[in-house]
């Protein structure tokens, strides 16, 4: 059987133990955004579907790219979903050792953990403008 995998970003897993570790203050700093919807108040704003908060995130996540207010207006009222606050705040908190996960999924969770090895052909397409997450050098 053939296949293949387009990967954006590379191998984009992350081990739930490990958030507990600081990265350099240069990261944490570009992902100020994490810390804060780990907080009450980032929930707040998430509850609020605060449009000053989400045009932030667009200007900074995709500095380079070229979006109409009509997809910025779509992403804000894709937040207004009743459970979105909930979600995206408890993703960000179990991603940063703050919550804990879905028990039904640890063991998915270590198997993905060891980084197992991908089988078929695959290309990483990584932006290079990432302000966020900058590209690796090859």
């Amino acid at each position: 059987m053939a296949g293949g995998l387009v990967a954006i970003g590379g191998y984009a897993l992350y081990d739930p133990p490990l958030g507990i570790e600081p990265a350099p203050p240069d990261v944490e700093r570009r992902f100020w955004y994490a810390h804060y919807f780990c907080t009450d108040r980032g929930r707040r704003a998430l509850e609020r579907a605060d449009r000053d908060l989400f045009a932030l995130l667009w200007r900074e996540w995709p500095p380079n790219s070229d979006r109409s207010s009509k997809q910025l207006n779509m992403m804000v009222e894709s937040a207004t979903s009743p459970d979105f606050a909930a979600v995206v705040t408890h993703a960000y908190r179990h991603r940063m050792a703050g919550a804990a996960g879905d028990t039904r999924l640890e063991l998915l969770e270590r198997r993905l953990a060891g980084l197992p090895t991908i089988s078929v052909q695959t290309v990483v397409v990584e932006g290079t403008a990432n302000a966020l997450d900058p590209p690796m050098p090859p």
